[in-house]
């Protein structure tokens, strides 16, 4: 048996007889999947512990194409960890034999959960460049009677996406002291304000300005991302209750006019995805330009 087996330490292996019952299984199973060759051999390959309910019958169709015919492509399932954790794994499975006739089948499984949440992220990311570009077409089609129905459409789809409920563009007054709020999306009435009127004085916060001067996005998914230098914003949560906030700047000729700013649900941390940062920046331009085009309109 071991003469077959991959060297690579982090490789499940699994052998099972003609009859489908395990016989060999090597440590890696238990940190893969909390269950070691004392809990595994002897049973099954249907009965195995981390298969998900709905499995069992998948995977005997599985075992009767190998015998069939020798050998399949990698088969990619997700499975359940002794802890709970569902994971992800890829299993390659051979069809051993001897002397010409097959004796048993060899599986190889490997982790690829961080691969399938790089591969989530990626698919993700694109559907938000799709969502985008679906916006930005709409911005350079509309006419200009469409102008608040289109940034409002574009703020909630927007919004939705990342997970937000509620959204609002801001400009910078002319004696640069306050932010007089030009648009704003909510999930809901509830969602109204939230302790935010349509003018902000700058100095009510400390830190956050100082960010965004800086032409970098304010961003505070817990209360612990706040720094001690926040003692305005910690006044506003002490006030008003915590909200997850992301905030972005929006630029023109490299200086900040305004910001497009996100709120999540009252008193729940919430992980922005500030991978969309750059899109989300590319959103604010596209806004800030509509906001010039409705001027000249009006």
């Amino acid at each position: 048996i071991h003469s077959v087996l991959p060297i690579t330490p982090n490789d499940c292996i699994a052998i099972c007889n003609i009859d489908g019952r395990l016989e060999y299984c090597n440590p890696a199973n238990k940190e893969v999947f909390g269950y070691g060759p004392e809990d595994l051999c002897g049973l099954h390959f249907s009965e195995l512990p981390f298969l998900l309910n709905n499995q069992s019958r998948e995977v005997k169709k599985l075992f009767k194409a190998v015998i069939e015919s020798g050998e399949i492509d990698p088969v990619e399932i997700q499975v359940q960890r002794r802890d709970g954790q569902k994971i992800w794994i890829e299993v390659n499975t051979t069809l051993l034999k001897r002397e010409g006739k097959a004796f048993a089948l060899q599986t190889v499984s490997r982790d690829i959960s961080g691969r399938k949440k790089q591969e989530a992220a990626l698919l993700e990311y694109r559907n938000f460049e799709q969502l985008l570009s679906g916006i930005s077409s709409k911005f350079i089609s509309m006419p200009d009677t469409d102008i608040d129905k289109v940034i409002h459409n574009a703020l909630g789809k927007v919004s939705k996406f990342i997970g937000a409920k509620r959204a609002g563009i801001f400009l910078i007054s002319d004696d640069h002291r306050r932010l007089q709020r030009k648009y704003q999306w909510t999930a809901g009435p509830s969602y109204n304000d939230q302790g935010l009127g349509e003018d902000i004085p700058v100095e009510t916060f400390t830190y956050a300005p100082i960010v965004l001067q800086r032409l970098e996005d304010y961003v505070v998914s817990r209360p612990s991302d706040l720094p001690d230098e926040a003692a305005g914003e910690k006044k506003w949560i002490d006030e008003q209750g915590f909200h997850p906030v992301m905030i972005l700047p929006i630029i023109s000729d490299n200086e900040m006019v305004g910001t497009l700013g996100f709120i999540g649900e009252h008193g729940k941390e919430h992980d922005w995805p500030v991978q969309y940062s750059s899109l989300i920046r590319y959103l604010g331009t596209l806004l800030y330009s509509a906001l010039l085009r409705k001027d000249i309109y009006q």
